[in-house]
């Protein structure tokens, strides 16, 4: 399957970059895209970057949005352009409360 994950920033650049990738040319066969920070999709001027995405994408695809705030405005985007969806809310069980780590340690290979 051919699968996008990507912000819809970077995902912009991407295909502004396209001379240099080919990048339309790979996802005339997409069947998937993931997009996170989906809620920047809705800031003033994003309009053109939407269309720009869209531009390239096929038509018949599954389409998921990822967004740590869930704003009505997010609920209207995502009745307006998506046929079945499915809202899934990650949310904890009771009053746990999580505490802050005083120290946080992180390593890449």
């Amino acid at each position: 399957a051919n699968i996008i994950i990507a912000t819809p920033g970077r995902l912009a650049d991407l295909f502004n970059q396209n001379r240099k990738l080919k990048l339309a040319a790979c996802v005339k066969a997409l069947e998937i895209l993931v997009l996170d920070e989906a809620d920047k999709l809705l800031d003033m001027g994003f309009e053109k970057t939407i269309n720009t995405i869209l531009g390239y994408l096929p038509k018949q695809r599954q389409t998921g949005l990822f967004s740590a705030t869930q704003t009505k405005e997010m609920e209207d985007l995502i009745r307006a352009g998506m046929r079945n969806p499915v809202c899934i809310a990650v949310k904890q069980k009771g009053s746990c409360v999580q505490k802050t780590p005083t120290t946080l340690s992180n390593f890449y290979m």
